[in-house]
């Protein structure tokens, strides 16, 4: 489907002006209406001692009128051409998204506040490779277990970060907070996205938890996902228009809700799924020749059939008489799984059609797995019983197999490319928004009954990338090591007392 040129698109033949330091006016492109929500955004979570914030707040002048183009400072350069050559490539991930390597950058190129939210994940990422990499006092990863916090600044650029992103939450708050009666869905979407970057980079999951619960509801009138019957009627009658390219992002907010509700480390997400329509979508028509189309639509399938699953466990949970399924949900699943029949057509066909070598075709297969995972989840997800997954081991390594292969060939192309003049590893984020290996080896790891396959699949899963959208893997695979402990312990007294 052919779409005009969109503001990024058209800011993307421009060259980037990196030098001096005026500013520029934060960019609106369309109306969305005010809401009270935005008080969550002073939630304490994201406040920094005064050290940190004592070069931020001298910064704040009377600003004068400003070009175009954001101007960077000649210390804010290395951080944004770090994000620009190095992270927007790490962020894509799996995917062939242009999210980072379109949107962001040329957003950055005329909104203070995305551009401050920019240089504090490249800060943040650099001063995790610099403790990574330091023998004298270095630090692991931030993660869920182990977070980075304002409170114990790691080293000089962690406050850089600290520093950028106060000021982006600031910029932020005027701009939602403003004497404005619109604000654009677009914009939020972007900087509500680069926040819950920047925080799971941290490991600040109540952050993330808050940040993501909070966008949400200042969103709640744009997202075509969000349940009808869960807006008011003046919310309904208030939608604002779309805006250019807002199709290719909007999906990924909800993503992230709805994935993250499968980890404990954020709760609120658990509740925030009953806002989701997970009405099967109708069919469209999918175009096997763009693979970034089909990521865009894969997704949103992907996060409607997710929650279905979610939501069939809380209804079945609820009902007086679990045994006795209720209709709609059985034909719901079927729907579901006609949809799903559709889909793997369609992801063989672009396949076929993909060269191998290319990212587009590590982005097809990996959905391809997510699909075959999808389709067993739907199968078994209105058992009671929580047998039916006995019947999948096959289909289990199967997509174990897939998975190992997957990752050992994306491996090797990384590493190629990868190096230095030096010869050393440059550092790579492992972190992306979209959906990865890690969750397709998830549900092997918890349901599958082979004690073999499950413990390779957690092998594998040890080697899969630092984050994965709302997931962590060194926290997650921390809580399937007691998962499978106790199904160990609890099988091994089965077989002592019945031997």
């Amino acid at each position: 489907m052919l779409r005009s040129p969109t503001t990024t698109d058209r800011l993307q033949s421009q060259p980037f002006i990196l030098l001096g330091d005026s500013p520029s006016p934060t960019r609106t492109n369309g109306p969305i209406a005010k809401n009270n929500s935005a008080e969550a955004f002073r939630d304490s979570r994201h406040t920094v001692p005064s050290s940190v914030t004592a070069q931020t707040d001298a910064s704040e002048q009377t600003k004068t009128a400003a070009p175009l183009f954001r101007r960077f400072s000649s210390g804010e350069i290395p951080f944004f051409d770090f994000f620009r050559h190095a992270l927007t490539d790490d962020f894509t991930g799996y995917g062939c998204t242009d999210f980072w390597s379109r949107i962001v950058l040329c957003e950055a190129m005329t909104s203070d506040c995305v551009s401050h939210a920019v240089l504090a994940i490249s800060s943040l990422s650099s001063a995790i490779s610099e403790s990574f990499l330091s023998k004298a006092h270095g630090r692991n990863k931030p993660s869920a277990l182990s977070p980075w916090t304002a409170r114990s600044i790691v080293n000089s650029k962690h406050r850089t970060a600290m520093q950028h992103y106060v000021k982006a939450l600031s910029l932020f708050r005027k701009q939602v907070e403003g004497n404005t009666e619109h604000q654009s869905p677009r914009a939020i979407i972007i900087m509500a996205l680069l926040f819950i970057t920047f925080e799971l980079l941290q490991g600040n999951m109540e952050g993330v938890d808050s940040l993501m619960t909070s966008s949400i509801k200042l969103l709640r009138p744009s997202l075509t996902q969000i349940r009808k019957d869960a807006l008011t009627p003046t919310r309904t009658s208030q939608a604002p228009p779309r805006e250019d390219d807002i199709h290719d992002i909007e999906h990924i907010l909800p993503f992230l809700s709805i994935t993250g509700a499968w980890t404990p480390f954020l709760p609120t997400q658990a509740a925030n799924l009953a806002l989701w329509d997970t009405t099967p979508p109708p069919l469209r028509q999918l175009n096997p020749h763009n693979p970034h189309h089909l990521q865009t639509e894969w997704s949103r399938f992907f996060s409607r059939a997710t929650a279905f699953t979610a939501q069939a466990f809380t209804t079945l949970s609820q009902t007086a008489s679990p045994t006795i399924i209720p209709t709609l949900l059985l034909t719901t699943q079927q729907s579901y799984l006609s949809l799903l029949s559709s889909w793997d057509s369609t992801l063989t066909t672009a396949l076929a059609l993909t060269p191998s070598q290319s990212k587009s075709h590590t982005s097809l297969r990996l959905m391809r797995l997510h699909h075959k995972t999808l389709a067993i989840a739907i199968r078994c997800c209105l058992d009671v019983t929580d047998t039916a997954w006995d019947d999948y081991d096959a289909k289990f390594q199967s997509i174990l197999e897939e998975t190992i292969s997957l990752v050992s060939a994306s491996t090797t192309t990384t590493t190629t490319t990868a190096s230095t003049v030096t010869g050393t590893r440059k550092y790579h984020a492992a972190f992306t928004l979209t959906f990865g290996p890690l969750s397709t080896l998830g549900p092997v790891i918890a349901k599958c009954r082979n004690h073999s396959i499950r413990m390779r699949a957690l092998e594998a899963a040890r080697r899969m990338p630092w984050r994965e959208g709302s997931w962590d893997a060194k926290a997650e695979l921390y809580g399937m090591d007691g998962r499978i402990d106790g199904k160990e312990k609890k099988k091994s007294a089965y077989m002592v007392v019945y031997r």
